[in-house]
């Protein structure tokens, strides 16, 4: 529950930082998936995890994973790339895992015709002013004892039957989010309605963190089983094992209104021919 401003700066970050890790005390003997909202690194990228190393270390033990969302700088053909992702860091803030993020949000984390747009001036509302590149695979993050979720970042849990991934024997959807940037609006709430939407569809649990959002454990039948309220502090600790239920949805996805629209074709032309003969 940060402000967007306060997360800026690398002050802001070491002191939200150690907020979250207060928050996040478990077990240490206790194999535990920790899951921190979207935009709490900001100043931070993937290749300077590691001065995080020492707050780690004294605060997690090898029995847990740290999930977070942050910026992953790569260079091929002598270009730098920068992607939104999301990371799994162990105990000594190394990189295990990790998602590119694919639908990038117009605007706000590219700008749609860049080399001609950006000459006037224009950037995107986050920070600098290029824009991110898309990932471009969606895959599964194993975890402890070879259970597996499909990370989704911020919007990209709005997409209906675009959730597939490299397979379909993931357990579980992680979604981290910054719903800051909808203030005091409707939008967290239809943010939150959108994951309850994805959970039906596919037939699994949602784990969701959001800074200034609603943050919720969301079972496969969509019912919002654990939440904190909007701007609210706080955690949520959870205990269970994920078991997928198989929906016709998550089996075929678009491809079932595809289907009932050939089917309903059809059944229009039958009756009017029916209806010719009769």
């Amino acid at each position: 529950n940060i402000d967007i401003v306060k997360t800026w700066g690398v002050e802001n970050e070491n002191r939200n930082l150690i907020s979250l890790i207060n928050l996040s005390k478990a077990n240490k003997d206790e194999k535990t998936l920790i899951v921190w909202p979207e935009g709490m690194i900001q100043q931070t990228n993937t290749k300077d995890l590691h001065k995080y190393k020492e707050y780690f270390n004294q605060n997690f033990s090898k029995n847990h994973l740290v999930v977070v969302g942050v910026t992953n700088p790569t260079i091929s053909d002598n270009k730098i790339n920068f992607y939104n992702s999301l990371v799994i860091l162990n105990n000594n803030a190394e990189v295990v895992s990790i998602y590119n993020k694919i639908k990038l949000v117009p605007f706000g984390e590219f700008i749609p015709f860049e080399n001609l747009l950006a000459k006037s001036g224009l950037k995107k509302i986050t920070f600098g002013y290029g824009s991110f590149s898309s990932g471009v695979e969606r895959k599964e993050i194993k975890v402890f004892n070879n259970l597996s979720f499909l990370p989704l970042l911020c919007y990209e849990i709005i997409y209906s039957g675009d959730l597939k991934g490299n397979s379909k024997d993931y357990n579980f959807i992680i979604n981290v989010s910054e719903d800051g940037w909808f203030g005091d609006s409707i939008g967290p709430y239809q943010h939150l309605t959108q994951a309850v939407f994805r959970a039906v569809e596919q037939g699994v649990p949602i784990v969701r963190s959001t800074n200034k959002g609603i943050s919720a454990y969301i079972s496969s039948n969509g019912k919002i089983i654990n939440s904190l309220e909007l701007n609210k502090s706080g955690f949520i600790d959870l205990k269970l094992s994920f078991l997928k239920e198989k929906t016709l949805f998550s089996l075929l996805e678009n491809y079932i209104f595809y289907f009932i629209i050939f089917l309903s074709i059809i059944f229009v032309i039958a009756l009017r021919k029916f209806n010719k003969n009769g």
